[in-house]
């Protein structure tokens, strides 16, 4: 669930790579904002993977907020 990814990322800046492609994760933004927030907060995440993963409109700019914080990426998939 998402909320329990998003404890996850603020609890272990140790993960460099995640993958979440073809998920329905973005359909909530309620929930998708606490998780676009935890990504923007974890300070080791290089490699993101979320293609598929129906991001509505709201989750989309919570989810801009957040990757905008982030220096760096070296993979960044969004696509569909």
């Amino acid at each position: 669930s998402l909320p329990s990814l998003a404890v996850t990322l603020k609890s272990n800046a140790t993960l460099t790579d995640l993958d979440l492609a073809n998920n329905s994760l973005g359909d909530q933004p309620e929930q998708f904002r606490g998780f676009a927030e935890a990504l923007g907060a974890n300070g080791g995440l290089q490699r993101l993977k979320m293609s598929g993963c129906k991001i509505c409109e709201r989750s989309a700019e919570y989810l801009a907020a957040a990757l905008a914080v982030v220096a760096v990426w070296a993979l960044l998939s969004l696509w569909g």
